[in-house]
């Protein structure tokens, strides 16, 4: 393995800005992942998790699977609004009626 080699990339640390709770999504510059730990307070170091299928929070609207989702920061949930930020596929079809979505998380690379 080369030398200059960190890590495959899976998990990332980050800065806190505040409080996070472990299963939080957090959008860190370009990257937008899951909180691995629980943090009290700003400037704290945590983890990102950049992959894997996770069941969330959705919109009132129908996703089908495979759906491209997005990220609603104001509503802390899943949406297929193109204007959120991009978060993954839906790995799982959720209907009107479903209060939560399983996403797969994308990062470029996975």
């Amino acid at each position: 393995m080369a030398k200059n080699y960190v890590q495959p990339g899976n998990n990332i640390d980050f800065t806190t800005a505040g409080d996070v709770n472990s299963g939080d999504v957090i959008v860190a510059g370009n990257f937008i992942g899951i909180a691995a730990n629980t943090t009290v307070g700003a400037n704290k170091v945590n983890v990102l998790i950049l992959e894997g299928v996770w069941t969330m929070a959705k919109t009132s609207a129908a996703i089908t699977q495979g759906a491209k989702v997005y990220w609603n920061a104001a509503g802390k949930t899943i949406s297929t609004t193109n204007t959120d930020p991009f978060i993954g596929y839906a790995a799982q079809a959720g209907d009107l009626n479903a209060a939560t979505v399983q996403v797969k998380l994308w990062h470029q690379g996975s």
